[in-house]
């Protein structure tokens, strides 16, 4: 429990008297100190921290006022100088000091004080002409140069706006020291509203108000070491000799800062190197002020928190060499239309490629030398620097992915907008112009031909055994082969071949890998069985005999077993015919998967001259089941 007096510890005391013994430090009772005086609290703090201390008679003296060389010592503590810097300050002043014959135990402090600006010579010149350099002054300095010495020792700027003083007598203090005291206001180290509603300028300080005055600097500085925050962008780095700096700037806002080695960086919450500070990055800076003589921006970054940034340049090939692409590029993304392939530029430029690069296309790798002037190229940088080349195709894109969202496009273009997981894991979102177009579902592996971001209306074919017509197929010793088969329900799919995939004729192959032009050309208009497996046609069975598809319901009409196989009769379920149209066809008995008399399906066949299934496969899913069970049920293998 605190007694009506203040137990102290006595080091740096307000009096030259106590100062000089060092045997004098020892726990003292200012018995002129009571618990309910409005400074206990700030007297006891200063003094158990040795900051300030009182007389030989156990008193302090709160009502005395301070002396000049008294403040100068306090203010040495506020600044705490370091033991080089305060060498460096004796060396630079000490003469001058000396010259003024200040008493020994102040020299230091009036060093320290002249070092920081926080005296010039001048002053002190005038202060020892006024009689407050002696070892028994003749006069103290007033309250209006006690908060300039603070200011200027707590390195605060001077304020133009001062409507923060709410002093009564503020008509008589001159415009400079209001714009220091507004700033010591801000810092809590003066109150805005003074001793009793005035500053009072003109009069000398008491012992208990600097008591105050000092704990309140002491707690700005202990704040300040903590470090101010500054965020924004990274706008210049620059490491010169014995002048490491970079520039941040925030809207209209601009700051410098120094760093050094005593700097710590971190990049995303993990430890950095000074190295990762680039323009163009984000960051968040933790400083503090310093000596604008040692650091010519005044702030040393104690922390700098960088942000992983990327940002985008946009263009169309204008040249390739092999250390450098230049393009008709633009920043803006707006200025792309990704639907028609439109750019507007603003210029041409050319951009360094880092050696090791990387080229892709909607998620897959791609040759940097088959770029076209009518594709959409995307530089990406990271942190400043450029790390990958984007290609969005004008012709022949290819994309592989899962759905992950699937939504109402908010663009007047668009139907649909897709967002894609891509082979390489990044996320995409592409668009669907196409309103007939067949929807995927979240979570589905998808294949899509592309024009820049725009989904084709076909899709590229599901892995697994198809059947269709030969539409196109074409050759590419660059982007592979592809085959576009018209389906039994008549839409057109794009296939990637391998190039191994063999070509089958009969049950065996005729063609030798790898495949050629005249191998493609003669698959045109032929009707096939093709096998898929991931992505990409592996096989290719051209089936003879073939008049045309057959997609609709049928209903099993008889099953007759023959021989380890099972005959079925089928009658067509076709509204718009007024006789009955029948099939037959024998499949393996194969037990559970039998077709079952009575029993409806839908089912995927070629079909000959007379409408019966021919070829080798039949695909077929009981009516009412779900539509994954046409894929789930193996296609069955016709028996002639």
């Amino acid at each position: 429990m605190k007694s009506n007096v203040v137990k102290r510890t006595l080091a740096v005391a307000l009096s030259a008297a106590v100062l000089a013994p060092a045997t004098f430090i020892q726990a003292a009772q200012f018995k002129d100190v009571p618990s309910n005086h409005w400074a206990y609290t700030y007297i006891d703090e200063m003094s158990n921290r040795g900051v300030i201390a009182g007389y030989s008679d156990h008193t302090y003296g709160p009502a005395k006022q301070v002396q000049f060389l008294e403040v100068m010592r306090l203010i040495e503590g506020v600044i705490n100088l370091s033991s080089e810097e305060t060498a460096n300050a004796k060396a630079q002043y000490g003469e001058v000091v000396r010259q003024a014959k200040v008493p020994g135990w102040a020299q230091q402090s009036i060093c320290v004080a002249l070092y920081k600006n926080v005296l010039s010579v001048e002053t002190l010149n005038e202060a020892k002409k006024n009689g407050m350099v002696s070892f028994y002054p003749t006069a103290v300095p007033d309250r209006s140069s006690v908060a300039v010495y603070y200011a200027r020792a707590l390195n605060l700027e001077r304020k133009k706006d001062t409507s923060n003083l709410k002093q009564s007598d503020l008509a008589k203090v001159n415009q400079d020291v209001k714009e220091y005291l507004s700033a010591l206001v801000d810092a809590g180290v003066f109150d805005a509203y003074g001793a009793n509603g005035k500053f009072e300028g003109n009069r000398g300080i008491r012992r208990d108000e600097m008591a105050r005055i000092t704990y309140d600097a002491y707690r700005y500085n202990e704040k300040m070491a903590q470090g101010k925050v500054f965020e924004g962008k990274v706008t210049l780095v620059t490491d010169a000799i014995g002048s490491k700096q970079f520039v941040v700037e925030k809207g209209s806002e601009k700051m410098a800062f120094n760093y050094d080695k005593s700097t710590s960086f971190s990049l995303n919450g993990k430890d950095a190197k000074e190295e990762d500070l680039k323009e163009g990055q984000e960051v968040k800076v933790t400083y503090r002020e310093v000596d604008k003589n040692l650091h010519l921006t005044g702030r040393l970054a104690t922390k700098v928190e960088l942000k992983k940034v990327e940002t985008s340049v946009y263009g169309r090939l204008l040249r390739l060499n092999r250390d450098s692409i230049t393009l008709y590029y633009t920043e803006n993304q707006s200025s792309v239309d990704f639907f028609r392939g439109d750019l507007i530029g603003q210029g041409s430029k050319e951009f360094t490629l880092p050696r090791d690069i990387k080229v892709t296309s909607y998620g897959l790798n791609y040759n940097l030398n088959y770029i076209t002037e009518d594709d959409i190229v995307e530089l990406k940088s990271i942190n400043g620097e450029l790390k990958e080349v984007k290609v969005y195709k004008r012709e022949k894109g290819y994309l592989e992915g899962t759905v992950e969202k699937l939504e109402d496009s908010k663009k007047y273009s668009a139907q649909k907008e897709i967002t894609i997981k891509l082979n390489n894991g990044e996320k995409e979102t592409y668009y669907v112009t196409d309103r007939y177009f067949s929807l995927p579902r979240v979570g589905e592996r998808v294949r899509y031909s592309m024009k820049y971001k725009v989904i084709d209306s076909v899709s590229l074919g599901q892995d697994g055994e198809t059947m269709g017509r030969v539409y196109d197929a074409r050759y590419s010793a660059v982007e592979g082969n592809t085959l576009v088969l018209t389906e039994s329900n008549g839409q057109r799919v794009e296939y990637r071949i391998k190039k191994n995939a063999k070509i089958l004729k009969n049950g065996s192959s005729f063609v030798s890998s790898p495949l050629t032009q005249s191998n493609l050309d003669n698959l045109s208009g032929k009707f096939v069985n093709i096998k898929v497996d991931n992505g990409y046609v592996e096989e290719i069975e051209i089936v003879e005999g073939v008049d045309n598809y057959y997609i609709g319901k049928i209903e099993i009409i008889s099953a007759d077993a023959d021989g380890g196989l099972i005959e079925y009769t089928a009658k067509r379920l076709e509204s718009g015919y007024t006789y009955e149209r029948r099939m037959t066809f024998k499949l393996e008995d194969s037990g559970r998967y039998n077709l079952i008399r009575g029993q409806e399906y839908e089912i995927q066949t070629f079909v000959d001259v007379n409408g019966n299934p021919t070829g080798t496969k039949i695909k077929y899913r009981p009516l009412g089941t779900a539509y994954d069970n046409w894929y789930s049920q193996q296609a069955r293998e016709l028996k002639k």
